[in-house]
């Protein structure tokens, strides 16, 4: 074990740990409303029923598939073979990913291997890696898939190997998340670029491979399309911001990445550290010749790591801008710009690492660790500090007390999301989440969720209800409520 290994080693042992105390000291244990979905396949698959679950826009049993089944199976996997829950088994399998991405680095970047792994301690990828989101995945797909196309392009030899591993790679990527189909087209891509530089080889190799990675993909979706009339389970909302909108968002959130140690996207906190940045970097710009190597733009017959690399995450960041500017999904954020940017990034040191003169190069790794660290502090000790209230298992210990009277196969009007895999016999279901029910009378939304009145309904009274749920329907009765669980509420309405 060499020394640059034990760096290695140390940067595990930061995130690992971020993973672990961020969720154990988060009341919500780093569990979105995605989240519960992912746990809620998993653990339904532990208790023998499949891929079917409550679906999170109807209480009727689907076959999971407005996410891909990737990420909850391998949940499940571990789970299983471990015998943990399925929450500690997602954080433990978030650990396993972070080792894979490690080790592929090593292999790539030698000595400095560290210097890439530096970059795990960013406040985005920190923030990633604890919460249970199929990105973590996403993120070791996206790894594996650019170092097994730079390996292919770079080689002569053992071309199937490493074919195999690129369309393993592709194939992994679209099962973490349905964007990650734009893997088989940056593969066609290069396998036309050869075709038409009459590399034969590598041409056929790349075109079969991205066949083949295509027909699996629209057999996966086409199986979707028979169990639930949509190919990625249900409708997409179109965007319902404007442009502008759109467009400041991302400007925001672009920038909320080059500041290392935090997600936030208000500009005002995090100008000081855009001027810094800015500054450096203009000086670079203007001092280029002293600082990097006269060779800089002679053109190289390969095509090298910062191309691939920074290929792959410009391919990802412009196909989830494109979906997501004309279909309805979360905000831009860390969430959907860190996988695109950390190979961006990864590209970038790679290219100083390969021009930049020694001394400034020696002086950007010092700036590195000292930023990465600094981001470490932040978003690990010192917002476990920041945090309040209950811990995540004070919090499953409370749930559970307060639902083990509920009777199987309820439904919780406002039930809390962690019921969605802490008892998959009940249902927790929320009026006019989505835009195409916002109209909804109480009748009629009872007629949507159990049509024929077979399923007893409890309301969990909301602390806050949120601008989405204050509809006139619902605000009246659950202003009138003080017990935290009624039964029975659908004879009141009617």
């Amino acid at each position: 074990m060499q020394k640059e290994d034990g760096y290695l080693v140390f940067i595990f042992i930061l995130v690992a740990s971020a993973i672990f105390l961020k969720s154990f000291f988060s009341s919500n244990g780093y569990i979105s409303n995605d989240s519960t979905y992912y746990l809620s396949l998993a653990q339904n698959l532990l208790e023998g029923n499949g891929f079917y679950t409550p679906s999170p826009v109807s209480v009727e049993r689907e076959f999971f598939s407005i996410w891909p089944i990737g990420y909850p199976f391998l949940i499940y996997l571990f789970a299983k073979l471990t015998g943990v829950s399925v929450f500690v088994a997602s954080k433990f399998l978030n650990v396993i990913f972070l080792g894979f991405i490690l080790v592929i680095m090593r292999g790539l970047f030698k000595k400095n291997s560290y210097l890439y792994g530096l970059l795990l301690l960013s406040g985005s990828l920190l923030n990633v890696f604890s919460q249970t989101w199929s990105e973590t995945a996403f993120i070791f797909g996206l790894v594996w898939f650019a170092a097994s196309l730079y390996k292919f392009v770079n080689n002569s030899d053992k071309l199937f190997i490493i074919a195999i591993s690129l369309f393993f790679s592709s194939l992994f990527l679209f099962l973490s998340r349905y964007i990650g189909a734009f893997s088989f087209g940056l593969v066609g891509l290069f396998g036309i670029y050869f075709g038409v530089k009459k590399n034969n080889k590598k041409y056929l190799i790349l075109i079969v491979t991205s066949c083949i990675s295509l027909l699996v993909i629209m057999g996966y979706l086409y199986h979707n399309f028979l169990e639930t009339g949509f190919i990625t389970g249900t409708t997409k909302q179109s965007s319902m911001e404007t442009n502008s909108a759109l467009l400041i968002n991302l400007s925001k959130a672009s920038f909320s990445e080059i500041i290392i140690h935090q997600t936030d996207t208000y500009f005002r906190e995090n100008f000081i550290f855009l001027a810094q940045y800015a500054l450096i970097g203009f000086l670079t710009f203007k001092y280029r010749k002293r600082v990097f190597r006269p060779f800089l733009f002679s053109v190289k017959k390969n095509f090298s790591i910062p191309f691939i690399f920074g290929l792959t995450g410009i391919t990802y960041l412009f196909s989830i801008v494109v979906i997501r500017w004309n279909v309805h999904l979360d905000s831009f954020g860390y969430r959907f710009l860190a996988p695109g940017f950390f190979l961006i990034f990864i590209a970038g040191i790679n290219y100083m690492e390969k021009n930049m003169l020694k001394k400034y190069f020696n002086l950007f790794k010092l700036l590195l660790i000292f930023t990465t660290v600094c981001s470490w502090i932040y978003n690990v000790p010192l917002n476990i500090i920041e945090m309040k209230g209950r811990t995540y298992i004070e919090t499953v210990e409370d749930i559970k007390t307060k639902y083990q009277k509920v009777e199987r196969n309820s439904i919780v009007i406002f039930g809390s999301k962690h019921l969605n895999y802490l008892y998959t016999g009940l249902t927790a279901s929320y009026p006019c989440t989505f835009p195409q029910c916002k109209t909804e009378s109480w009748s009629e939304y009872f007629q949507r969720i159990d049509p024929e009145n077979k399923r007893t309904i409890y309301l969990e009274v909301p602390v806050d209800l949120n601008s989405e749920n204050k509809d006139t329907f619902v605000v009246p009765l659950t202003e009138r409520r003080k017990d935290s669980l009624l039964n029975s509420i659908r004879k009141e309405v009617f």
